[in-house]
């Protein structure tokens, strides 16, 4: 009996240490919260629908007339990513017809890879540029006397611009801003024989576009 009540009482204190040191850590992993989720994936997507007000302008090296100036509307849209919360990139299309004063119908199709870069995350204040391809169908450049017969080309072209973005909650926003394009079209030959040099088409723009992110 004395050797089993010797043997008894040390295993009832292990036994009794044992339960004290375990209980804390099974109430504390009963009572853990459950680890949050991981966050939803942000979407980098970058889209913008839009349009605005055109002034249109052909210019050359030696011309000496008074430059004409078609006025129209234009539509504009951009499909692109987020490369960072500053920085975007897209492929702009931009469709521009105007009617000049001979009665002929212009048609340039702008197809530009752009950049848009915005100091402020997400909105405020931005600059953009880029460059591309304009596709000009029934051009004619009219310089007040001199008169080209309509043509059909492709020619390099460039934009830059700025403008302001006002952000909403979710992932819809508001862009105004304004453009200018320019597309080298060469050397023409215009009314008497005459050739223009270096021709360049200009087009301003004032507009204001939705954007989705």
């Amino acid at each position: 009996m004395a050797v089993t009540s010797v043997l008894t009482r040390p295993l009832a204190m292990a036994a009794w240490v044992a339960f004290v040191v375990l209980l804390p850590s099974r109430v504390e992993a009963q009572s853990a919260p459950p680890q949050a989720s991981a966050p939803a994936s942000v979407s980098n997507l970058w889209l913008t629908v839009g349009g605005g007000y055109t002034s249109q302008k052909g210019d050359c090296s030696n011309c000496t007339g008074e430059p004409i100036y078609p006025r129209s509307g234009n539509l504009l849209i951009d499909v692109g990513f987020r490369a960072n919360p500053q920085l975007d990139g897209a492929v702009e299309l931009t469709w521009a017809p105007s009617h000049m004063r001979t009665g002929d119908d212009i048609r340039v199709t702008y197809l530009m890879g752009i950049g848009q870069y915005r100091p402020l995350k997400n909105h405020g204040f931005f600059v953009k540029g880029g460059m591309g391809v304009a596709f000009v169908r029934n051009w004619v450049f009219d310089t007040t006397n001199d008169v080209t017969p309509a043509f059909t080309t492709n020619a390099m072209a460039l934009t830059y611009g700025a403008g302001w973005e006002v952000r909403s909650r979710g992932r819809f926003g508001f862009q105004v801003f304004g453009l200018h394009h320019t597309v080298a079209l060469g050397d023409l030959t215009v009314t008497g024989g005459q050739t223009a040099e270096d021709v360049i088409g200009n087009m301003w723009t004032l507009g204001a576009s939705i954007v989705i992110r």
